[in-house]
């Protein structure tokens, strides 16, 4: 009787310890994946004020060609602006728009070359197609047409949000840090033998053990 009952505790106890486990894996997932998705919710919140914003709507359509003085007042501002997005959002790699041609891209990366638009080229690639049957708006876990047109390369970034201004003169793309996304992950605390993942639909994943 003794053996038995010291049996039956230990398995309840061993039931309990699992349950707790279980639980608490669960609800620092569940706080991991309302981080996750509140960081890069603000990304789509700042990408559609960019966008709609009627002055840099302006400048990427070509209104101030004939104003360099405006032109450059607006293009700086917008340059800073993005920059201090992509400083307060640590899920931010990158943000540039592409407008068409004969007009300054702006971005924060270095990557991509500050000359002359293509939005033109890329708008007549399956890429741009997939965007506007999304209404205009996406996550996409690789754009490799438009990093071949601009010399951006794939492997610096793991996900992003893109969105075609509504005058469909350029596209605005915010690229998302694998770091961010993989710090995110760290905290979440694994037992041997376990292993979390974050997954793109394209297959793209960031895999930790």
């Amino acid at each position: 009787f003794v053996i038995l009952v010291g049996t039956v505790s230990y398995k309840k106890a061993e039931q309990g310890m699992i349950s707790n486990f279980e639980t608490s894996v669960r609800t620092t997932i569940d706080t991991q994946t309302e981080y996750l998705d509140f960081g890069l919710s603000l990304i789509r919140m700042d990408a559609v004020q960019i966008k709609t914003d009627e002055e840099l709507q302006n400048l990427m359509a070509g209104v101030y060609a004939k104003d360099l003085t405006k032109a450059n007042t607006i293009y700086n501002k917008n340059l800073a602006d993005l920059s201090i997005k992509k400083t307060l959002n640590t899920f931010i790699k990158d943000i540039y728009i592409i407008p068409g041609a004969g007009k300054s891209i702006i971005s924060t990366s270095g990557g991509i070359s500050n000359g002359n638009g293509f939005y033109e080229e890329w708008g007549m690639t399956q890429e741009c197609e997939k965007i506007l049957d999304k209404d205009n708006t996406g996550w996409v876990g690789e754009h490799p047409q438009l990093d071949e047109l601009s010399g951006y390369s794939t492997e610096e970034y793991f996900l992003s949000f893109m969105t075609i201004f509504p005058d469909k003169s350029s596209v605005l793309v915010v690229d998302i840090s694998e770091e961010a996304i993989v710090e995110s992950l760290k905290s979440i605390d694994l037992t041997q033998g376990a292993m979390v993942a974050f997954v793109t639909t394209e297959g793209r994943e960031v895999l930790l053990k």
